[in-house]
């Protein structure tokens, strides 16, 4: 905040991600997914809530790029 350091006007996409990152990731939301519907009759909140956040992650996620840049510096 005080002295930006290390930041680009264009930020590549990288050449590709770690397997164990993409496996990781993919068990985290599987397993959270599956808590999440297991409980809906607990908890029904639950459902809502974690669809209605994962909906709001989609604009951001990335799997429609618009240009070439990978990140933003905001």
């Amino acid at each position: 905040m005080i002295w930006p350091k290390d930041l680009a006007i264009l930020y590549p996409h990288p050449l590709g991600f770690p397997l164990w990152e993409v496996a990781g990731a993919l068990l985290l939301l599987v397993a959270i997914t599956v808590f999440v519907f297991l409980s809906r009759r607990k908890h029904p909140c639950l459902v809502t809530g974690w669809l209605w956040y994962i909906g709001t992650l989609v604009p951001v996620i990335g799997w429609v790029q618009v240009g070439i840049q990978a990140m933003a510096d905001r």
